[in-house]
């Protein structure tokens, strides 16, 4: 059974979001706020709210960003290094944003003895950038010991969390495809895309896809020496120079693939459908090679496995890139000279 286009389109959506977030995981200081606000605007557009940030120039009196009708208001911290225990540093961060710090005024002095932004908050969220770690740990409850001296100090109730980008993530994918490519877009992330290129879900869609026709024609276990040659000697031998510069783009981007095998290595149902996938490329392969060579035979290939979807040209790319990574790896094409 082909995954339906409801399903490819929330592996898309799902991928999006990832690849959102990703990106700002390497974001810093000022540049992680003004990538944020394009991503919390287009967010909060989508729930018809709206999301604002004080210029910078005048200071953002610890408010880096509020909704306005929700009276949610964003502190956020994305240091470049840390220099001590990044827990402590996240509650100095908290302390100093909510109850200020020194001769500076926190977000609750601003709010409730200034009277700034309504005079009122309902929730206030300190997003931290913890790059590709979790959260430390609040064994010791110091994140609400700090909110509640704000909450007895100002006579006021309100809800403070301290959230990581996990909770962008979750958020992203509530968002439809062409939201998260406007942002993907403001980001400056949509020059770099290729649109031919296909992303980890498509590639997980395919090799499901097709394994579950080589279960079903019992292909299984295809042994394969693994011995190594160099791409440019393969094109040569196997004479695919016509396609030469194809085949070492789609080389120099399998790293989606690399990404898509490591994930299923992790599972051993999921290890299995790639096998059965990959096996019944190889076994494509040896069907074909007495009947085609060079560029005919690589494309014959492509023909036979985009057969299997109803809707083979959404496919191919796919499955290009799937059988240039089992070529690379030297599972298909000849490896000497015949």
């Amino acid at each position: 059974m082909i995954d339906s286009p409801e399903r490819n389109e929330l592996n898309r959506r799902l991928e999006m979001a990832q690849q959102i977030v990703d990106f700002l995981k390497g974001k810093t200081g000022n540049n992680f706020q003004n990538a944020m606000y394009i991503v919390l605007k287009a967010y909060y557009n989508a729930k018809q709210k709206t999301f604002e940030m004080p210029q910078a120039m005048r200071g953002d009196y610890k408010n880096d960003g509020w909704v306005i009708e929700d009276k949610i208001f964003y502190m956020m911290f994305s240091p470049v290094l840390t220099s001590q225990s990044f827990y402590s540093e996240i509650q100095n961060k908290l302390r100093s944003d909510l109850l200020g710090k020194n001769t500076s005024a926190g977000l609750l002095s601003n709010v409730y003895e200034k009277g700034m932004w309504g005079g009122q908050i309902n929730e206030a969220i300190l997003l931290v950038n913890t790059k590709d770690n979790r959260l430390p740990p609040d064994n010791t409850d110091e994140y609400n010991k700090i909110v509640q001296e704000g909450k007895d100090k100002y006579h006021v109730d309100f809800c403070c969390y301290v959230k990581n980008l996990e909770s962008i993530e979750e958020m992203l994918r509530e968002l439809d495809s062409e939201t998260l490519y406007e942002i993907m877009f403001k980001l400056n992330m949509a020059r770099n895309i290729d649109y031919n290129e296909p992303n980890a879900t498509d590639i997980i869609s395919t090799i499901g896809s097709i394994s579950r026709v080589a279960i079903e024609n019992y292909t299984r276990g295809i042994v394969t020496d693994y011995n190594r040659i160099s791409t440019k000697d393969k094109i040569r031998i196997n004479d695919l120079q016509n396609i030469k510069e194809e085949i070492e783009m789609i080389i120099s981007k399998l790293s989606v693939v690399e990404r898509v095998v490591n994930e299923m290595s992790q599972d051993v149902v999921s290890m299995e459908q790639f096998e059965c996938a990959k096996n019944y490329v190889i076994d494509t392969y040896l069907k074909n090679k007495s009947k085609y060579r060079g560029v005919d035979l690589f494309n014959s290939i492509i023909r036979d496995i985009s057969e299997l979807f109803p809707d083979m040209d959404n496919h191919i790319n796919d499955i290009k890139y799937l059988v240039v990574y089992i070529f690379d790896k030297c599972d298909i094409f000849e490896k000497e000279e015949v």
